[in-house]
């Protein structure tokens, strides 16, 4: 970027106009007084490549094909947005045709390569990267060649952003996150948590933590984890790396992430002696063993992964939803009910409301539970059409019929 600061070689690589054209328009920075030319810049501090240039597209192309020939085969490629923004009409499309180029270049690589033909390639963005493509609707996002899109919308919920009021705010995410996904035909992949915002735990408390991801688990497609979530791991009380502490593996000196002697640039969460995975695989339940036994399920049976998802209305502050996989008119395979009792208040879910029509009779098995369930055990069975499915505060449920 210098050189193409001082007029070098390399200025071709970003977008400039002169400053007298750009005035009052944030996107572009002067470099300094005086001076004849502005460049384009994301949020004032990254300058943006010019990917009309094709210098600028061979040499992403070439640095990706070093990373795959070290091994790496997951790309993610942010701030789709960013593609193509100087030419203002039709800035979406442009800005996919050139991520689809760049990801079909990316797959020849790896096909005609000896060494890599065969390796499985993942290129993927966020719903956030997609959704500032204003000029496009999500039927054209599919157009992108993307291998998925995370749905990272549900990262973004909070206390004050929702008036305390966080089942309705995650059943409205959910319930645009799914259409949104049906109309796109992009394969599923949802994120609660990232190293960008404060953890689940810390922001709703340990239990609705759990149910979060219980929920997030048990939703079609694939599930992005931050680490620690499977623990409810809290933030730091370090400033500096409050959403980045370090994993808790046991009640040592650093949570067993170095030796005693050898301190960390990172730091862990007030409570490690007491919520570590050690500690957490110990005990009898624990969110660690509840985030197992769905993993496993997820791993067991693909009709849980794979299936299609029908949503109760929101009651009582209850997500309420079903997973099963329709063949010729007919439920195959296992079906699947979750119940998550957000709320304050004893609830009692009516399962009928979302279980297809052939499974109504069926008798129903508990096959996870949050570790704060005790008036219920997995392998019980109860029928759904004829029972109430009674949840305290906090709690959550997967039954298979």
């Amino acid at each position: 970027f210098k050189s193409a600061q001082a007029n070098g070689e390399y200025k071709d690589f970003y977008v400039w106009k002169r400053v007298s054209d750009v005035q009052g328009d944030h996107n572009y920075v002067v470099n300094a007084d005086g001076d004849e030319y502005a460049y384009l810049a994301y949020e004032r501090k990254n300058p943006v490549l010019n990917w009309t240039n094709p210098r600028v597209r061979e040499n992403i192309l070439e640095a990706a094909k070093g990373f795959l020939n070290l091994g790496v085969d997951g790309f993610h490629v942010a701030h789709v947005s960013q593609i193509m923004k100087q030419q203002q009409a039709f800035q979406g499309r442009a800005a996919l045709s050139m991520l689809s180029e760049f990801i079909q270049n990316l797959r020849q690589y790896v096909s005609s390569n000896e060494t890599l033909g065969g390796r499985e390639l993942a290129v993927f963005s966020t719903l956030d990267d997609l959704v500032e493509l204003h000029d496009l609707n999500s039927t054209e996002y599919s157009s992108s060649n993307l291998t998925y899109v995370i749905d990272n919308s549900a990262s973004g919920i909070n206390n004050e952003s929702c008036l305390n009021e966080i089942p309705k705010c995650l059943y409205s995410t959910l319930y645009a996150s799914l259409e949104l996904f049906e109309n796109s035909q992009l394969p599923h992949a949802w994120q609660f948590s990232s190293y960008h915002g404060s953890r689940l735990s810390t922001r709703f408390g340990q239990a609705t933590a759990n149910l979060l991801t219980l929920v997030q688990l048990s939703l079609p497609g694939a599930a992005e984890i931050y680490y620690g979530q499977e623990l409810g791991l809290e933030d730091t009380a370090d400033p500096a790396n409050s959403y980045t502490g370090l994993m808790h593996w046991d009640d040592s000196v650093y949570a067993g992430f170095t030796a005693e002697n050898e301190k960390p640039f990172f730091s862990t969460a007030r409570n490690y002696k007491e919520n570590n995975f050690a500690a957490q695989l110990k005990a009898y339940h624990s969110p660690l063993k509840t985030f197992k036994a769905v993993a496993k399920l997820r791993q067991r049976d693909d009709h849980f992964v794979l299936g299609e998802t029908r949503m109760a209305p929101l009651v009582e502050n209850v997500i309420l939803f079903s997973r099963f996989q329709r063949v010729s008119n007919a439920t195959a395979g296992g079906a699947y009910l979750i119940a998550a009792n957000f709320g304050s208040s004893n609830v009692e879910v009516n399962g009928t409301l979302v279980m297809p029509d052939d499974r109504l009779n069926a008798m129903a098995e508990i096959v996870v539970t949050t570790s704060n369930v005790e008036q219920y055990s997995t392998r019980d069975r109860m029928e759904l059409l004829h029972q109430k499915l009674l949840l305290q505060p906090k709690q959550g449920i997967i039954l298979r019929f």
